[in-house]
């Protein structure tokens, strides 16, 4: 009799289960005809799974999955157009298009090196991607679809029309009911499961409407298979434990020490009688103890036992409900496994052994972000490459770990050897850009090169072709090293006074005499008579010196002066 009560029992209560899961298939406008053949694309059971990861996002599970999705929604998108197709560019690519790549994914950089590519900023798709719709800004879709990836292994994406343009938006897998009869995949109906009753009247998209990604579950080619399933029974561990602590501190008692009263004598009892106190002499024991004993002031304060008091004795807190230590971090170790999130990135405080450490961690962390930027970035370029009807490329900045110290050293490194400006490193350090324009286009470790390499142009060494060539290996602009490249006008000599003889400039012959430096003979008028040999000339003045030296300086080369001042006016103009 009882194993018939038992058999009676389990048929009856796989009935119910059968009769509710009708119920719930007709509220979803599905019926179990329609599914049975398909059993590997249930969708509602996959729905139920999902509900189920949905509910239970929060503890450790939330911890993993906002740290990936948060890094990953904070990561700004590019929209590019291809080019020449069934081509490669030929030479190598531009200096903007290779920085451009290397801030690409895996594939959308292997896209973008076999093709032609067009960075557009101007178009209204770009402002779809960074306003998608009108609740979901570029922030809020991107960390939509990544949590959606994690927690259930199916992230849907929905586009449409509106009045400003065409909207983008990522949609819980709830939301979405595929539907199988024409093909895998091939209709889309879109429930709020929490008004199931709207299924009859929801509208049926197809494929140039919706779009998905999925982690694959090897087991079934059309199913996905989420860490958050593989880490079930741990979230729900994980849960539980939260849950009993909750209840524990909530229903607990935990006084601090236990007061026994003092038992009377009683000549039937050897022992005594212990009184019980009514609820306003107890309430008088509480007052007083607490008024005598208690506070941080009585700390140490001996205890006074007497007839009244018998004992105090401490009660301890060793109850297992308050830790779980040993279950909890190891239900923490493989959430954060599955997801591939170290401790130090949620911010504990852990030992990790220095910045080369810290780089390693999240370079690994970056990894696992940077693969579902890139699953997204594959997922819009080809929605909206079909929605337009011309190849197009939206690709998110994959993210990148930083060494400080190997980064700041290299920062130094580009400084000295004049790859990067003076206003580029005080932006780094967050100080404001210098704003006297006194920062020189010439490395200052060029410099002395720059003005021999001129001397030379002057005495004829090097021609104007090669000066200007050298110049612009050094990073001059093209403009600046053929202006600096030209060589300088040679002025024509004075004119020959009569009795005068050709000499070296600045010592000028005159009645067969050299004249001294700092001496100035008087000019000759035409008939006049020579002065006498050995007669002193007049002293010339300061003045005049500086003047010839000048002079004489010019005729023989380009002066430092010269070129600074012809740099900073350069630098000011442009």
């Amino acid at each position: 009799m009882s194993a018939y009560t038992k058999a009676l029992t389990r048929s009856r209560a796989i009935s119910t289960q059968a009769h509710d899961e009708a119920i719930q298939l007709k509220a979803a406008g599905m019926l179990a005809s329609q599914i049975q053949p398909m059993a590997s694309l249930n969708p509602f059971s996959d729905n139920r799974r999902s509900m189920t990861q949905y509910g239970l996002f929060r503890g450790w599970l939330y911890a993993a999955v906002n740290a990936l999705a948060s890094e990953g929604a904070g990561q700004p998108v590019h929209l590019g157009r291809m080019k020449s197709k069934g081509t490669k560019p030929k030479g190598r690519p531009s200096r903007t298009k290779s920085y451009l790549m290397s801030r690409m994914g895996s594939s959308a950089s292997s896209k973008a090196a076999r093709r032609e590519l067009e960075v557009i900023e101007d178009h209204d798709l770009y402002k779809s991607l960074e306003r998608p719709n009108p609740i979901q800004d570029r922030w809020q879709f991107t960390y939509s679809f990544i949590a959606n990836l994690c927690l259930t292994g199916w992230s849907y994406i929905v586009a449409g029309d509106s009045k400003e343009g065409m909207e983008f938006w990522s949609l819980p897998t709830t939301w979405i009911k595929p539907l199988h009869e024409k093909g895998p995949f091939s209709e889309f109906k879109i429930v709020n499961p929490n008004k199931p009753e709207s299924a009859q009247e929801a509208k049926t998209y197809g494929r140039d409407q919706v779009a998905f990604a999925h982690l694959p579950n090897p087991s079934d080619p059309l199913s996905a298979m989420s860490p958050a399933t593989a880490q079930l029974s741990s979230i729900r561990v994980d849960d539980h434990i939260m849950t009993s602590q909750e209840l524990f501190f909530e229903n607990g008692i935990f006084p601090s020490a236990i007061v026994v009263v003092g038992k009377n004598p009683h000549p039937d009892v050897p022992g005594g009688v212990r009184p019980r106190l009514t609820a306003a002499q107890r309430r008088q024991v509480y007052g007083v103890i607490q008024k005598v004993m208690g506070g941080v002031a009585n700390y140490g304060n001996p205890a006074i036992v007497d007839g009244l008091i018998e004992k105090i004795e401490r009660l301890t807190m060793s109850s297992n409900e308050m830790g779980w230590d040993k279950s909890e971090d190891k239900v923490r170790t493989r959430i954060l496994s599955a997801y591939g999130v170290h401790p130090y990135i949620l911010g504990e405080a852990v030992s990790v052994g220095g910045y080369a450490q810290v780089a390693n961690i999240e370079r690994r962390f970056f990894k696992k972000v940077n693969t579902y930027l890139d699953m997204m970035s594959n997922v819009m370029s080809n929605f909206t490459s079909r929605m337009e009807g011309e190849e197009l490329l939206v690709w998110w900045e994959k993210c990148e770990a930083q060494d400080p110290q190997m980064h700041w050293a290299n920062m130094r490194a580009a400084r000295s050897s004049g790859d990067v400006t003076q206003n580029e490193i005080r932006e780094m350090l967050g100080l404001a850009p210098d704003e006297d324009s006194n920062e020189s286009i010439i490395a200052a470790n060029i410099t002395q090169h720059l003005l021999k390499l001129l001397g030379m142009l002057a005495e004829g060494g090097v021609t104007e072709k090669q000066a200007q060539a050298t110049m612009e290996g050094w990073g001059l602009p093209t403009k600046l090293a053929k202006e600096l490249s030209k060589p300088p006008e040679k002025k024509e000599p004075p004119p020959m006074i009569p009795g005068q003889q050709p000499g070296v400039p600045g010592q000028e012959v005159v009645s067969g005499e050299p004249v001294k430096p700092g001496e100035e003979e008087k000019p000759v008028k035409p008939g006049a008579k020579p002065p006498k040999p050995g007669a002193k000339p007049k002293p010339e003045s300061l003045e005049e010196s500086s003047k010839r030296l000048r002079d004489a300086i010019a005729s023989m080369r380009v002066s430092p002066s010269e070129i600074a001042g012809y740099i900073t006016s350069e630098v000011e103009q442009g």
